[in-house]
Order: C-alpha cells, then sequence, then structure tokens
C-alpha cells in the first residue's frame, strides 16, 4: 500500500488521498489518529472484498452478498463505484448486472444494455470488434460470473491494451492480438459460417470433425486357438 500510495498515477493519487491518517513515518499502516475503526467482523473468515487480475480483466467480487451483486445493490454500498471505474483511462468497460435491465457494459462516455439491445451514448463495446456483445453476454451468463468484471483500455493506434499484471503479453480481457485467435485445419473439414463463439462451441466442432474423419468400424476373422471368433477392430489404424 506504501508503495502505490507514493506513486505519482491516478491510482496512486487516489490510495494516497484515502490513506490520510494511516500514514506513520511515510508508511500506510494502522489509524495513526488512534481511531477503533474494527467494524466487529475482523473474525469473519469471508473477506468483504476480493479482487482478481487476468491479464487485462479485472474481477472483483464481494463474497459476503448473498448471490450476484447488481448494480442497484451497488448504488446502495459503494455510490459512484461504477462511473468511478468506467472514467478510469485505464478502463475499457465495465460488466455488471441490473435487477431492471440484465446485462450492462458501462463506459466512460455510454452504456451498452446488453440484453435490451439499447445503448446510451456511446457504445464502450464498439472499439473491441463486431463479436464483443456475444463474448460478453457468455461471460455474463456464467453460474460464477463476478460481481463487476473489468477490461481495459485497447489502443488502435498502437495495439495494446492496459495489462492489469505485470506481464510482455496479456490474456483474459478483450482487446489488441489476443483477440485473434485462429484454427489450422485441413480445407474439407468445412468451417461454420457463423463463426465460432467461445472454447465449448470449439470443441463441439472438432467432436463433429473427429466422426468426419473417425474409420467406420470393421469386422475381421481372427484365428484363436482352438476357436475362430469376430472381433471388432474399431479404432485400428488399417496399413491399407
Amino acid at each position: 500500500m506504501t508503495e502505490v500510495a507514493n506513486d505519482k498515477t491516478f491510482f496512486g493519487r487516489m490510495v494516497s488521498r484515502f490513506s490520510r491518517g494511516k500514514v506513520e513515518d511515510g508508511e500506510v499502516g494502522p489509524d495513526s489518529s488512534g481511531r477503533d475503526e474494527s467494524t466487529g467482523e475482523s473474525d469473519d473468515p469471508i473477506p468483504e472484498l476480493s479482487v482478481m487480475a487476468s491479464g487485462c480483466l479485472g474481477l472483483i467480487n464481494f463474497p459476503r452478498e448473498p448471490g450476484r451483486m447488481t448494480i442497484e445493490r451497488l448504488e446502495d454500498l459503494h455510490p459512484a463505484l461504477i462511473e468511478g471505474l468506467a472514467a478510469h483511462p485505464g478502463v475499457g468497460f465495465v460488466l455488471i448486472n441490473s435487477e431492471k435491465h440484465g446485462a450492462i457494459a458501462v463506459g466512460a462516455n455510454g452504456t451498452n444494455f446488453l440484453e435490451m439491445d439499447l445503448i446510451e451514448g456511446e457504445d464502450p463495446l464498439e472499439t473491441f470488434g463486431p463479436n464483443t456483445k456475444a463474448h460478453v453476454l457468455r461471460t455474463h451468463s456464467f453460474p460464477h460470473c463476478p460481481d463487476i468484471m473489468v477490461n481495459s483500455t485497447y489502443w488502435h493506434e498502437t495495439d495494446e491494451v492496459a495489462a492489469f499484471e505485470e506481464l510482455v503479453g496479456s490474456h483474459g480481457g478483450l482487446g489488441g492480438l489476443q483477440s485473434f485467435p485462429f484454427v489450422l485445419h485441413p480445407v474439407d473439414l468445412e468451417w461454420p459460417e457463423e463463426g465460432i463463439i467461445g472454447a465449448e462451441n470449439i470443441y463441439h466442432l472438432f467432436k463433429d470433425w473427429t466422426g468426419q474423419i473417425a474409420p467406420e468400424p470393421q469386422s475381421s476373422a481372427v484365428d484363436s486357438p482352438g476357436s475362430s471368433t469376430r472381433t471388432s477392430t474399431a479404432g485400428e489404424v488399417s496399413a491399407t
């Protein structure tokens, strides 16, 4: 916390601001005013907040809240948090659920109501490509989708994303070269015209292809001691 608070970035200034009164000899620590800020829940093994980073994807959860947090509930607990995140120059959009509108993606200059096919202001997903909405809705449908999903900014001019962890490359979210995976396959195996969204659909396609190229089960006479039996050679590779 001390290192971050001394950083001359926007986030560093925010940490420094909120850690005032907790700095002693230049180190961020317990409240130097002597006030008791304990909530009475210090023995609770469940944390109040959980934040994880995966490349350019941020996952924020409030484990003590039952079910998935909605933007309406979040506004009661932490007003303006979503707007603050979305306004950060390193954040492209924030995905959160709404009791009234379902999945919504909030950007600095607009909101995409994904399940209502409605956009207010500028679409925060536009810069990430034509399949972005389908990918985000797929993530939204996961039973363990985080309360708040944060996707970093993508800069077209440099083809780079703002990574949330110190990596040479990035992964997990949308934007940049990671948005262009490929499958190398024989030309006689047809690729779906509608394209592929999601790893599970790649699996189903591979299973279909396997069914097309797998040899049909064959039967052959095989001599065995004392009798003649017929056994299946399905799955064996024929020399012919």
